[in-house]
């Protein structure tokens, strides 16, 4: 738990409702995201808070909160993600930490700057800070604080960038993912069935071209295969194909995004019938795209986001404090500015 920042100038303040993995297990943090992103809108329309933006990644679920009244904004919000994730209100109280004010604007710096990233130094968490910003944007959730203490932790981002070169890397969790699975698998001239079309299949493309892997299809249980494959020039799949593609894999990348499994044990087990060689399989969703049980099939390797959690390298001890004195700095400005102009 945060601890409350200084009183409030004009009865405002800025709420952060955050669970991510250092804190929760990835099981909680699932949960937790099926309230889908379009609960900021919800709030706003309810009236419980004066503005929100919401940031989910594949390791964390955290609500950003422009409010008047503290408690009510985060019963509010609490009883949101209750009814749309058919938690207990208490679960989903206790599932997120409560931070205010200056101990928000800290956070929002630290997690801009991949200081509080899985994989720290990775690059994907500055894109995403910045599309949940111009999402609350489009949707007309994001207020003058928000917008300031978003496009400014951004600006601290860079900063960390530029004094210590964490973030400037092709470190990422796809990255450390495929590291992962290199120890069992060659992924040189591996052919790679994708599932999902999100920042995380984009980083992924990037990062198993680089290692030689030959990606032989895309398929999106969302629809977006076809656009995807476009922009990246891979084959775009569709039901029918998949059995074929799931038969002819070495690797399976999957990081779909969805809310239910993709890949059942039946299928893989169907399309490896006959079929000698191993398998490996990638799974990156928050939600999980394989079955489970496909881990006991004989010849499966599966690397989880629990896998990469345990297997992140470390950063360079005097880049990382260097970067955290920045950020610590950064934020304290950033802060003191919120103040002055009597946002918070």
């Amino acid at each position: 738990m945060g601890t409350p920042g200084p009183a409030c100038h004009n009865g405002r303040v800025l709420l952060a409702l955050v669970a991510t993995f250092r804190t929760r297990s990835l099981r909680v943090v699932e949960r937790l995201s099926l309230a889908g992103d379009d609960i900021a809108r919800a709030l706003v329309a309810d009236g419980a808070v004066r503005g929100a933006v919401t940031l989910a990644t594949c390791n964390r679920f955290e609500l950003y909160l422009d409010v008047a009244d503290e408690a009510l904004a985060r019963d509010a919000a609490t009883a949101a993600i209750a009814a749309r994730t058919s938690m207990a209100a208490a679960d989903a109280a206790a599932a997120l930490d409560r931070l205010s004010d200056d101990d928000a604007v800290r956070h929002l710096c630290a997690v801009a700057s991949s200081l509080d990233s899985m994989v720290v130094g990775e690059q994907e968490i500055s894109g995403q800070v910045r599309r949940a910003l111009r999402k609350a944007l489009d949707e007309r959730t994001a207020t003058g604080v928000l917008t300031r203490a978003f496009e400014n932790a951004l600006r601290i981002a860079r900063e960390v960038v530029g004094a210590t070169g964490i973030g400037s890397s092709t470190r990422s969790v796809a990255s450390v993912a495929l590291d992962i699975a290199e120890r069992t698998t060659d992924l040189a001239d591996a052919r790679v069935l994708l599932v999902g079309t999100g920042q995380l299949a984009a980083s992924g493309v990037r990062a198993l071209r680089r290692r030689g892997a030959s990606i032989i299809g895309v398929f999106s249980p969302s629809g977006r295969a076809r656009d995807f494959g476009e922009l990246f020039g891979i084959e775009p799949l569709g039901l029918a194909d998949l059995h074929d593609a799931l038969a002819h894999a070495d690797v399976i990348y999957a990081c779909s995004g969805g809310e239910g499994v993709v890949l059942s044990a039946q299928q893989l087990a169907a399309a490896r019938a006959g079929r000698p060689w191993p398998l490996t399989v990638i799974d990156l969703a928050l939600h999980r795209d394989l079955d489970p049980a496909a881990a006991e099939l004989s010849g499966v390797t599966v690397v989880s986001l629990d896998d990469v959690r345990a297997h992140a390298p470390r950063e360079n001890p005097e880049a990382h404090s260097r970067a955290l004195d920045i950020v610590a700095a950064g934020a304290r400005e950033l802060s003191a500015d919120l103040r002055s102009r009597a946002m918070i």
